[in-house]
């Protein structure tokens, strides 16, 4: 039963009543995806998924190096920039 409009008390505690219920409802419903979720999670083995990526598509594993190899690189120029801007100012 839907309300418009909130008429005496009885109206009032009867919606704050409907409210709570519904609430709870799209609460459990969070919490049954999220045990899903974490299920899935768990039971997924990850290790083995990349291992059988990486045998049937070798050619990720170049792109990931290279991916990675341009980040760390990145991060050392970043690194080296900033210890010398630190230097110059002292």
């Amino acid at each position: 039963m839907q309300l418009n409009k909130i008429k005496n008390l009885n109206d009032l505690r009867y919606r704050k009543l409907l409210l709570r219920t519904e609430i709870r409802f799209k609460e459990d419903e969070i919490k049954n995806q999220l045990a899903g979720l974490r299920t899935d999670l768990e039971s997924s083995n990850l290790r083995g998924e990349i291992t059988q990526a990486i045998i049937s598509n070798p050619m990720m594993v170049i792109n990931v190096a290279r991916v990675v190899f341009n980040l760390v690189q990145r991060w050392r120029e970043r690194k080296r920039k900033k210890q010398l801007r630190k230097k110059n100012r002292d």
